[in-house]
């Protein structure tokens, strides 16, 4: 995977779920200027530096390397497999179709109250 492609989605990965740059150095015992480079692809991530920094995000490095591929969702009530410290990963289309079903049950009984209220509205 290209450092640079790597460093950008750690950063997206890292913002979404709210942590500092501070807190990612202190936690790798590094400045926040160090952990700056790393994010903007100036320095490479050792394999020891990258194991941490996945784990502290709570995904696998695959996962990361993959992040462009999949739809993030947090605190969704749809159930899905891929599972991982509140951060639900899911093909697109998966995704849509899970949604599908719940929206179409949703939208026939919206139709099925507004012919109600309009029989009762014809009735005055």
């Amino acid at each position: 995977m290209n450092e640079t492609n790597r460093a950008e989605k750690i950063k997206k990965i890292r913002e979404f779920r709210g942590i500092s740059q501070g807190s990612m150095a202190k936690y790798l015992g590094m400045t926040q200027q160090n952990y700056s480079s790393l994010e903007k692809g100036k320095t490479t991530f050792s394999e020891e530096r990258l194991a941490l920094i996945a784990q502290l995000l709570g995904l696998s490095i695959d996962e990361i390397d993959k992040f462009e591929q999949a739809l993030i969702i947090t605190d969704c009530p749809i159930s899905f497999p891929n599972y991982t410290n509140n951060i639900y990963t899911v093909n697109f289309e998966v995704f849509l179709e899970s949604i599908k079903k719940p929206y179409e049950a949703l939208i026939e009984q919206l139709r099925q109250e507004n012919s109600f209220l309009k029989s009762l509205l014809e009735k005055k």
